[in-house]
Order: structure tokens, then C-alpha cells, then sequence
């Protein structure tokens, strides 16, 4: 963690109520910084809940408020639903129906809570912008860029979700718990007697809590997905389906179709309203492409491919590729080995060694 400057040692923090953040910013006050810290609300609160309440009144809000509260720093709510909404649930909703699967905590990142983040930052004089998610950054003297890293304890490791910033946000921001295991984040806060010590983890999506997504799809559209034709790769017929959103790539088990061997799910055409499934062999790739790349620790390479280790899903192990550029803005992988067929709307992140080499939005194979 660098030492705060000379001139401006005010950092601003995103703080969710959870043990994580409480402890950046324990961490962050023992470093010598001033810190404020910062929570969006943005699920949408349920009709019992007053929709005119102010955002401090979220359970997040609170939880935050109380450990800044106890840190004696300033705490700042902002009711960011309406953005959250337009950005990430509407978006993600939409993709699901045309067969994609999004990872909407890598959307919030990319389009609410760092823009948040730095828009406040900017308004308070803050220098620095603060997370307490597991990862690291590391200016390099030679390319002039900020790197980022994997966390140090690969177990928490979420730089997977962070390949969408930007230099100028990686320049600023600070990631104190980088260099940590979540045992001992738990331990300092539990020393200093933080609110949060003993708060467990959330391992859903924050917005659909019972990671029934089907259901939330259908409450929030407003119109129930239909059913449809199972199809073999050879385009036989094999059952019916319950709506396409009850399905994702790489799923065996609830197909509900009888077969002499086990079938995946390979494919969802919402063109025609189709499950594609097949053997476990038709279920493998060794070839990904991804667009909206954004080259986060290097410059765009001149070289015709470019080794790295790739994952499609956050936990997933990285794998041995060669990174290829393909038209404008996209590449193309060739993994050394078979893998798992990555859903559509999913996030290809590259690494080299420790260093995040570029992240985008998966295509197909």
C-alpha cells in the first residue's frame, strides 16, 4: 500500500458494510491517510419499504455508517437505484433473454460504483480512491502504466472484476487488502472490535439474494419465459424446455430428457427459442473470442500471439493460451487444452505471471 502524499492524503472509500471494506479502511487510517468513506444504495427496495426514505436508511448504509461511526471518520450514502437499474439489472435481464449469461458485478464495477466513486472523490478533494476488494496494483517505471495484480492470497483473489478500469482509475485507486488472507482481514477486525468482525459473506448476486434468476427475470419484465424445443447438435428433437432462462452453457443435471449418455447444455438460440445439448465431448473448446477488450497492465502487443494463462469464469484456474488480436477491439484465444464451453456475456480475463493483461466480453468459441 503506498504512503499518502505529502500535499493531499484524503482517500475516499467504497464501503458495502462487510468485514472487507471495515478493515481497508482500519488499514488505510493506520497508513496515515484521512479517509471518508462512501456506500451506494442500489437494489431496488421492496413495495413494504418507504421509496421516499433517504439512502443512509439501507441496511448496507447502516452497517457502513456504524464502522465509520466507530473509526471516527465521515460516512457519505448516495442513492444510486436509479443508475443501478438503467445500467446493470435492465441490462442484465436483457442479455439473459437473448441467451447470454452477464456477470453483472463486473458491470456495476465498470459503470456505477467506480464512476461513483471517483465523481465524489473529485467533489471532496480526495487523491485517492479506495475498495476492499483482494487485488494489487503496481505503477511500472518502464511503460509509464499502473499494473494490475492478482491478490496474494489466490484463494480471495478478485481481479477478475476489476479488468474494466481504467489507467486513470488505477493510477488513483489504493487496495489495501491486496497483500492479505481473508483469516487475517477477520483477525484485524476482530482486534480492533469492528461491527463487521464476525459479518459473513454474501455469495450471491446482490439482487437476486435466493439466485433464482428466472424468477427475478420474470418479476422484473414482466413476462414469463417460454418453453421450447431440447435439440441434439444434429438438430433432433429431444424434449421440451421451461423457458431458456432456467438454463446455462455447461449444465447437466434438470434437462429433464433421457439419453445413453449424460447431456450439457451447449448452446441457447433465443432466435429460435432452442436448448442445444450434447455429449461431454461437444462440450469442450479450445478456442474463445471476447470483444470490448480493455489492455490493462500493458499496451496493445505488436506481436502476431502472445502467451498468457486465461479464465472465463472468476473461479476458474487460469489456463495456458496464445492471445491473438482479431478485428478491432476483439481477440482470439487458443487454449493449450480443452476447457469448459464459456457462456456468452461472460468475462475473458488474461494474465501474465501475476499482472492482468486484459479482460473482455466472451462472444462465443
Amino acid at each position: 500500500m503506498p504512503a499518502p502524499l505529502p500535499s493531499n492524503n484524503r482517500v475516499l472509500l467504497a464501503m458495502s458494510g462487510g468485514v472487507d471494506s471495515s478493515v481497508a479502511a482500519l488499514r488505510l487510517l493506520e497508513a496515515g491517510y484521512e479517509v471518508l468513506g462512501m456506500t451506494l444504495e442500489l437494489v431496488p427496495r421492496t413495495p413494504a419499504d418507504n421509496p421516499d426514505a433517504p439512502a443512509s436508511s439501507s441496511l448496507e448504509a447502516a452497517e457502513a455508517k456504524r464502522v465509520c461511526r466507530a473509526l471516527g471518520i465521515e460516512h457519505y450514502a448516495l442513492d444510486y437505484r436509479k443508475a443501478f437499474e438503467e445500467h446493470v439489472i435492465s441490462p442484465f435481464c436483457a442479455s439473459y433473454r437473448t441467451g447470454e449469461t452477464p456477470n453483472p458485478c463486473i458491470e456495476c464495477n465498470r459503470h456505477i460504483k467506480f464512476t461513483a466513486l471517483e465523481k465524489l472523490a473529485n467533489d471532496l478533494h480526495c487523491a485517492f480512491l479506495a475498495t476492499g476488494h483482494y487485488a494489487r496494483t503496481r505503477p511500472n517505471s518502464s511503460t509509464g502504466r499502473t499494473e494490475l495484480l492478482r491478490a496474494a492470497d489466490l484463494a480471495k483473489d478478485q481481479s477478475y472484476v476489476l479488468w474494466p478500469l481504467s489507467q486513470d482509475i488505477l493510477r488513483r485507486v489504493i487496495l489495501p487488502l491486496g497483500e492479505l488472507t481473508k483469516q487475517e482481514v477477520r483477525k484485524l477486525a476482530a482486534n480492533a472490535n469492528l461491527p463487521t468482525a464476525s459479518k459473513q459473506e454474501s455469495q450471491d448476486i446482490c439482487f437476486i439474494p435466493d439466485g433464482d434468476y428466472a424468477r427475478f427475470i420474470e418479476m422484473h419484465t414482466g413476462s414469463k419465459a417460454k418453453g421450447g424445443p431440447i435439440m441434439d447438435a444434429s438438430g433432433q428433437e429431444l424434449g421440451q424446455h421451461a423457458g431458456l432462462d432456467h438454463y446455462t452453457i455447461g449444465q447437466r443435471k434438470g434437462l429433464g430428457v433421457a439419453a445413453g449418455e449424460p447431456l450439457y447444455v451447449l448452446a441457447k438460440d433465443a432466435s429460435t427459442n432452442s436448448l442445444v445439448v450434447g455429449a461431454k465431448s461437444h462440450s469442450l473448446t479450445k478456442q474463445v473470442r471476447a470483444k470490448q477488450v480493455n489492455w490493462v497492465s500493458i499496451v496493445p502487443p505488436e506481436e502476431a500471439s502472445l502467451p498468457v494463462k486465461a479464465k472465463c469464469l472468476y473461479r476458474q484456474e487460469p489456463q495456458e493460451a496464445l492471445l491473438h488480436a482479431c478485428e478491432e477491439g476483439s481477440i482470439c484465444l487458443d487454449f493449450s487444452q480443452p476447457i469448459p464451453l464459456p457462456a456468452p456475456g461472460q468475462s475473458l480475463v488474461c494474465y501474465s505471471d501475476e499482472r492482468v493483461v486484459c479482460g473482455g466480453i466472451i462472444t462465443g468459441t
